[in-house]
């Protein structure tokens, strides 16, 4: 196990000091836990990633060939904490350009949505005891994002709509939006919820909701921002923080809100944006406890910074490899990084 240097940083509204940890705090522990998919035909790089208990994990994979090869996408189950993974038999998608969303609500009840290459339609599948068995429902136009908030809502964007279901994924309605393409999709709750993309008329949009998606209103964005958006988190039911990556340049922005997303302001840490720096994944387990995990290409060096104060204060440690996405359960992240799974425990 290699411990990785960790330093306190205090954020204020144009200014950044790094400091010492203070007396009995304890650097974050990382652990890399080395994987490999038994029952693929080749190794496949982790990308969105769930772990329900200390062994049980899902997440989404992808593979593409050298070369001008179709590019793979499937769903992984792992029981052994990301030693070894095995792949759903009928998620394999070929040509896809995101790998299959996937939704967990507990260790027993979860959805995957993917396109059924036989039939040439799209299909939700549904697990109610932890993946042994799936039911599968024809779903099209195909689920692009997906996320359950409890065992019958769930909330979904196909093509340019909003899907919801109260049944567990049986019935949907849909709502158009005014977005030709999403990137992203987050809901803090049944009723709150962020959608990001772009249209062709425009640069990126924000919309959000307060009403489940029955209704969606533009979001007020800083003057001069554009690109795709990576990754959203929320703190509590108003405060989240949205991740912005620039077309063709390494530059993130951190935006963050305060009002439900309604209007959006640049974060005031510059440690972890701008020129060389590249946002890959934000994760809070509460409005206080979480973190941000950035790779800088200037120094070619990857890092997470964690706050347990809500983002007065973050603290940095250096990771021993790039994260495409992590997990947070019991104060300790698991993050994906290529077929590799690091377990990084915050400490004090």
């Amino acid at each position: 196990m290699r411990l990785f240097p960790a330093m306190r940083v205090i954020a204020g509204a144009t200014l950044a000091v790094a400091v010492a940890l203070n007396a009995g705090e304890s650097h974050p522990r990382v652990t890399v836990v080395h994987g490999r998919c038994t029952n693929c035909p080749a190794p496949f790089d982790l990308r969105q990633i769930e772990f329900l208990t200390d062994t049980i994990g899902w997440a989404s994979a992808s593979r593409l060939p050298p070369g001008n090869g179709t590019g793979l996408a499937t769903v992984l189950h792992t029981t052994n904490g990301g030693r070894q993974w095995k792949r759903l038999p009928f998620v394999w998608q070929s040509g896809a350009e995101e790998p299959p969303p996937f939704s967990f609500v507990d260790r027993n009840n979860g959805w995957v949505a993917s396109f059924d290459m036989d039939a040439g339609t799209g299909r939700l599948s549904r697990t109610r005891d932890g993946g042994r068995t799936w039911m599968h429902r024809a779903c099209d136009p195909p689920l692009h994002r997906l996320q359950f908030v409890d065992l019958g809502i769930g909330y979904a964007v196909s093509d340019s709509s909003f899907r919801a279901t109260t049944d567990g994924g049986k019935t949907w309605s849909s709502v158009g939006l005014p977005l030709d393409a999403t990137q992203i999709m987050s809901f803090r709750d049944r009723m709150r919820g962020v959608i990001a993309g772009w249209s062709a008329s425009g640069p990126l949009r924000v919309i959000v909701t307060r009403d489940g998606g029955k209704h969606w209103t533009e979001a007020r964005l800083p003057t001069g921002i554009d690109g795709s958006a990576r990754t959203v988190a929320w703190l509590n039911s108003e405060r989240a923080l949205l991740a912005i990556r620039s077309s063709n340049s390494d530059v993130s922005t951190l935006l963050e809100t305060r009002d439900g997303g309604a209007t959006w302001r640049r974060h005031p840490y510059e440690g972890f944006q701008g020129a060389g720096k590249r946002i890959s994944t934000i994760v809070f387990a509460s409005g206080e406890r979480g973190a941000v995990f950035f790779d800088d290409a200037t120094s070619r060096r990857s890092f997470m910074a964690s706050t347990s104060d809500g983002g007065a204060t973050w603290r940095m440690t250096q990771l021993p490899a790039s994260l495409s996405d992590c997990d947070m359960r019991d104060g300790s992240f698991r993050c994906a990084s290529g077929s590799d799974v690091v377990k990084i425990d915050l400490g004090n």
